[in-house]
């Protein structure tokens, strides 16, 4: 955890519920985020909205929204969509991170600038 930009909720939680949330997004929800993937039809939406830009920003390790979710968004839009693919963070670590933050400011500037 040395390091980690969420030691502040060191204050809130136990170090056991942070390397819990690290590992395994901590969310439970009346549907998994499979199943809201379908009932929500992304990659219907997602062929409608072919020119416009999109920023998917993944970690391999989510299990909430796995890579195979961004994997078929890309391939249904086949352009003018962008990913960052994280290694560590679970899903909610990975909003957290500096490294996803600098990523997502440099894909913003890139649109505003073409």
């Amino acid at each position: 955890l040395y390091g980690s930009p969420v030691l502040q909720l060191l204050r809130e939680t136990t170090i056991r519920q942070v390397w819990q949330t690290w590992h395994s997004g901590g969310y439970v929800g009346r549907h998994t985020t499979s199943e809201m993937f379908t009932l929500l039809q992304p990659l219907e939406h997602a062929k409608k909205l072919r020119e416009l830009p999109l920023l998917l920003v993944y970690s391999c390790r989510d299990t909430l929204a796995p890579p195979w979710h961004a994997a078929e968004i890309q391939a249904v839009r086949q352009a003018n969509t962008d990913l960052v693919m994280c290694r560590r963070p679970s899903h909610v670590m990975l909003s957290l991170l500096p490294a996803v933050g600098d990523a997502v400011a440099r894909w913003l500037l890139g649109q505003l600038l073409e």
